[in-house]
């Protein structure tokens, strides 16, 4: 049976290995700043809870509760922000799964034969 002192639940920050910081003070990081302003600690904690949609999945940034705070790390949000940058400048479109494409094909050779 493995270790259970090993297991980090998806999305859930390891303090041991790198120093967490407060949501305050995230905001204040480079990838929260807009027009040399912080964001409100409110953007980093719903980026921690619901997550942001990108491609169909759904993106949460690492954090921990600690006693009644939350808390990230730097690399928490640098992950955060790769993971989110990942595929915007490919094609914006999954490529179709095999049963799609033929169900595509099949219809559009039944769309031939009706003359359409």
């Amino acid at each position: 049976m493995p270790s259970m002192t090993n297991v980090q639940p998806a999305g859930r920050l390891d303090l041991s290995k790198e120093p967490g910081i407060s949501l305050t003070k995230a905001a204040h990081l480079p990838q929260y700043c807009r027009d040399g302003r912080p964001s409100n600690p409110s953007t980093l904690y719903r980026h921690c809870t619901n997550g942001v949609l990108h491609n169909g999945r759904r993106l949460r940034l690492e954090h921990v509760r600690q006693g009644g705070r939350v808390v990230t790390s730097v690399k928490a949000v640098e992950r955060f922000f790769e993971r989110l940058a990942l595929g915007s400048d490919a094609d914006a479109s999954p490529p179709l799964p095999s049963t799609s494409k033929d169900a595509h094909a099949n219809a559009a050779k039944r769309l031939e034969l009706a003359g359409l």
